[in-house]
């Protein structure tokens, strides 16, 4: 006799995280079948009970550098006052890096090097923190690819912006006549983070919609 369960996922990117987590619970022994939903950030598993649980479903969550928890009433308004800070914790990264990505943009792109005393520096200090602090998610997300010995988005997007940055390290310090791309790597993890912030909204209203449309099959029924 097997059981399904629902897990909420949380830390999820992108298609190669979906793959990777339902690699890991089919090989799970005695999970039938999973799979998982990038939308709503769940996975639906069948296994049998007498040769595994949702402890151990969890933890091979866990295991590939993601996190999950089974749904229940008292989960679902933990989920959703969690998903309310963290929109507001991406909202104030968005203001946070914007403040700090336009400046860089503008002495990049509108300025002659070395117009104003110190720009290279000027930038450099700005585009650090856009690189070190609103970005970390995506090294912590190259590093969870890593071990999983796989790549993601997060990848792609920690490589790039690195190269940007740390070569237009290399032109201040060594190279003053070279140009410098620390508007590139600010101005692209500052719109990565605001499609993130987008995409999370989206899907609050669309999990919403759904709610809604269940509420009434039931009310009919």
């Amino acid at each position: 006799m097997t059981k399904k369960t629902t897990i909420k996922i949380t830390g999820m990117h992108c298609q190669s995280c979906i793959n990777v987590i339902t690699k890991a619970l089919n090989k799970e022994n005695g999970v039938v079948s999973a799979s998982v939903n990038f939308s709503n950030e769940k996975a639906s598993v069948e296994y049998d009970p007498k040769i595994t649980n949702e402890e151990k479903l969890i933890e091979s969550i866990k295991k590939k550098g993601y996190d999950g928890h089974i749904i229940s009433e008292q989960n679902y308004k933990r989920e959703k006052i969690e998903k309310i800070k963290e929109l507001k914790k991406l909202k104030l990264k968005i203001i946070f890096s914007a403040i700090l990505a336009f400046p860089v943009l503008i002495l990049g792109m509108f300025f002659m090097k070395n117009s104003i005393p110190f720009q290279d520096y000027i930038m450099w200090a700005l585009a650090t923190p856009i690189q070190f602090y609103i970005g970390k998610q995506f090294y912590q997300g190259t590093w969870a690819a890593i071990k999983n010995r796989s790549a993601n988005m997060d990848t792609l997007i920690a490589l790039g912006t690195s190269a940007a940055y740390f070569y237009s390290v290399y032109v201040v310090l060594f190279n003053s006549t070279g140009n410098q791309y620390f508007e590139a790597s600010a101005v692209l993890i500052t719109l990565v983070i605001l499609g993130k912030y987008l995409e999370a909204v989206a899907k609050g209203k669309k999990n919403k919609k759904k709610k809604k449309k269940k509420k009434k099959v039931k009310k009919k029924a």
